[in-house]
């Protein structure tokens, strides 16, 4: 098995223990989240499919926005 394929393994367990922590209104399942969609965006680099760091872009992006909302949510 290479490599890149036991990577992806190992970040769509850290997506489901993300949406997990994040379900159950834990802050670190944004840390569990925005890691893997950081490992995914390099996989995606690593092998060449635009498919996938491009959507990997937005979904980071998307998980720093939510984790700001999250902040300021907790906050007020």
């Amino acid at each position: 098995m290479e490599v890149t394929d036991v990577l992806g393994h190992v970040f769509y367990a850290l997506l489901v223990v993300g949406n997990w922590l994040i379900g159950n209104k834990k802050i670190w399942g944004f840390a569990f989240y925005f890691v893997a969609n950081l490992g995914w965006l390099w996989i995606g680099w690593e092998i060449g499919m635009t498919s996938i760091w491009f959507w990997e872009i937005i979904f980071v992006a998307l998980a720093a926005r939510n984790f700001w909302k999250w902040r300021q949510d907790a906050q007020s």
